[in-house]
């Protein structure tokens, strides 16, 4: 941005819009894919559930003909695995391509500031202007996606925490029955 902006002194008049609609789509997209990766944790939890049991009871399941109810059941709990997750990977995509849009924005700029400022900016300044510029685009949707994805994997870690301060069901008698 140092680079671009003494190259042409007036792309830093571009770089504070710039810098808040950065900040403005990280600040949609960070609490909305927050919870959908939630949503989608919360939903993979039945799914491990029930295969773990369908595992215990698999000769009960088969012996009473069961399979394609216990089939159909964990179809049902991945499709909502599925939606939760697709959801997910649908907001990535929204923030991918806002953050694309506004790095070819700031290229648009840089090269049309460029060409008008054609007698105070040569040839070389220009080229290196928009040379940065494209880098630049590069590393700040690096730091964005890299951001967001810190702040909702950070899901992870409250799950932990709410299963860490969960009570147990009820304390073991002190004594055993007599037999």
């Amino acid at each position: 941005m140092v680079t671009i902006g003494v190259s042409i002194p007036i792309m830093f008049a571009v770089f504070i819009p710039i810098a808040v609609v950065y900040l403005l789509i990280q600040k949609l997209y960070i609490p909305t894919s927050r919870q959908l990766k939630r949503l989608e944790s919360v939903s993979r939890s039945p799914i491990y559930n029930q295969f773990g049991e369908t595992l215990l009871g698999l000769s009960s399941i088969r012996a009473y003909g069961k399979s394609e109810t216990f089939i159909g059941y964990n179809q049902g709990l991945t499709d909502d695995n599925v939606r939760s997750y697709y959801m997910n990977i649908t907001s990535n995509r929204w923030l991918s391509t806002r953050l694309e849009i506004i790095g070819h924005i700031v290229i648009f700029m840089t090269a049309l500031i460029s060409i008008l400022q054609k007698s105070s900016t040569t040839a070389s300044q220009a080229g290196l202007a928009i040379s940065t510029a494209m880098g630049v685009t590069a590393a700040l949707n690096w730091v964005v996606r890299m951001y967001s994805e810190l702040e909702i994997n950070v899901v992870s870690v409250e799950r932990v925490n709410e299963y860490s301060v969960l009570k147990n069901g009820a304390p073991p008698p002190n004594q055993h029955p007599a037999s």
